[in-house]
């Protein structure tokens, strides 16, 4: 499988030893491995191995010019590899943890080519799941062009 479409929005907890069950609607997409990464906005991105190494090649290839070794240090050095367990969990690294302020609740969203997994409460402060956040979001999907 060469990429995956990942919709939706799931709400979880992290267990006490910091584990996340990835919802069983993206157990099979994983089945080789994940990749944990931090995300923009205050989220921690989860890649298919095929989807990340997508992604790291084009990262990889930047010139080795000030910009590029940052981009290359913040994402290489902050990303992990993992497996889902028998259970079908990921546990959390703390950076990461950290960099999303993960606590016990999350939501695990959908976002195309990777998943998002945000603090509950960062999820609904950004209006998320208001309906008038979603108006906003056709208005501006219109204005670009794709509706």
């Amino acid at each position: 499988m060469s990429s995956a479409e990942f919709t939706g929005q799931y709400t979880h907890n992290l267990d006490t030893k910091d584990r996340l069950t990835i919802p069983a609607a993206f157990k099979e997409q994983f089945r080789t491995g994940l990749v944990l990464s931090p995300g923009v906005d205050g989220c921690v991105w989860v890649y298919t191995p095929e989807s990340w190494k997508q992604f790291a090649e084009r990262l990889n290839a930047l010139p080795n010019d000030k910009d590029g070794r940052m981009l290359k240090r913040r994402f290489f050095n902050n990303t992990v590899t993992d497996t889902l367990d028998k259970s079908g969990r990921v546990t959390i690294p703390n950076h990461l943890k950290q960099h999303a302020n993960l606590t016990k609740t999350v939501v695990v969203a959908g976002s195309y080519d990777k998943l998002e997994i945000w603090a509950a409460e960062a999820w609904s402060a950004m209006g998320a799941d208001d309906p008038q956040t979603f108006d906003d979001a056709y208005d501006l999907a219109a204005e670009k062009g794709l509706l």
